[in-house]
């Protein structure tokens, strides 16, 4: 299972970095929010393992690699980028900000991983694009990887701590909502979130992450004035409007089948 998860995350990151050039990344400054907190997480990924090689650890090398493989990124990083990964412009800094952020991932992994799994880590060399500094036949002759301190971001760090509870809370409800059959998946839903004082005011602030993080239709945060004794109260809905054909979100405003959003990139 753990080996199959490694080879599915490489596979979905090779899969969506085949127009990319690693010799023309996305600067950090211009990545957006969430590459920026995936990129604190490779960070301590190559921390981890580095102090793991050195104690000969390798179970917890094994664990921190899946750890990073199956919670960082399968089941959060990877699944919302895709939205910006299929329906951006191919060549918008949205687009290849994400694929920055996914070869920066790839290539430190295939390093990380290549004296547990040689030969794997190997073929998916084999497959990756290099910069010229980094052309060689094989990972064993390349660098390991060390960490970057721009990357240690504290405050987005802590910031999407606390994003990342929110969603875990979402999730539960928006199960419960398709186990009822009230949607289809996520992107059917529209969410009301109930929140007062500080979590409130968190959660307004950062109402456009939120919604690209639940990767819902709709979502509006409202202040729980019934003082219920959960202070985060979740409603789901199913979202009002029609589907989009190209990004399935659903919209009161479609033309010939395609939210604004949609539109515009395609006019482009």
């Amino acid at each position: 299972m753990f080996y199959r998860k490694i080879r599915n995350t490489a596979r979905y990151i090779l899969g969506n970095t085949y127009d990319y050039d690693p010799e023309k990344p996305v600067a950090y400054e211009d990545l957006q929010e969430i590459d920026k907190w995936a990129l604190t997480r490779l960070n301590k990924l190559i921390k981890d393992c580095t102090k793991d090689y050195d104690t000969y650890s390798f179970g917890n090398c094994y664990h921190d690699v899946n750890q990073f493989c199956v919670v960082d990124m399968s089941s959060f990083y990877l699944d919302i980028i895709k939205d910006r990964l299929y329906t951006e412009k191919a060549d918008s800094v949205a687009r290849r900000a994400a694929q920055t952020t996914m070869y920066y991932i790839l290539d430190a992994l295939v390093k990380i991983l290549t004296p547990m799994i040689s030969f794997t880590a190997e073929e998916i060399w084999s497959a990756m694009k290099h910069t010229e500094k980094e052309n060689v036949e094989s990972p064993m002759l390349a660098d390991y990887p060390v960490p970057n301190d721009e990357w240690d971001n504290k405050e987005i760090a802590e910031k999407w701590e606390k994003i990342i509870k929110v969603k875990n809370i979402v999730a539960k409800d928006l199960e419960l909502a398709r186990a009822e059959k009230t949607i289809g998946n996520s992107l059917d839903a529209k969410v009301t979130i109930y929140a007062e004082g500080e979590e409130y005011k968190f959660l307004k602030e950062n109402e456009e992450l939120i919604k690209l993080v639940l990767i819902v239709s709709g979502l509006e945060i409202q202040e729980n004035n019934r003082k219920q004794e959960e202070k985060l109260g979740v409603k789901v809905e199913h979202a009002t409007g029609e589907k989009c054909e190209r990004c399935w979100m659903y919209n009161d405003h479609l033309e010939d089948g395609l939210c604004p959003r949609c539109k515009e990139v395609l006019e482009k």
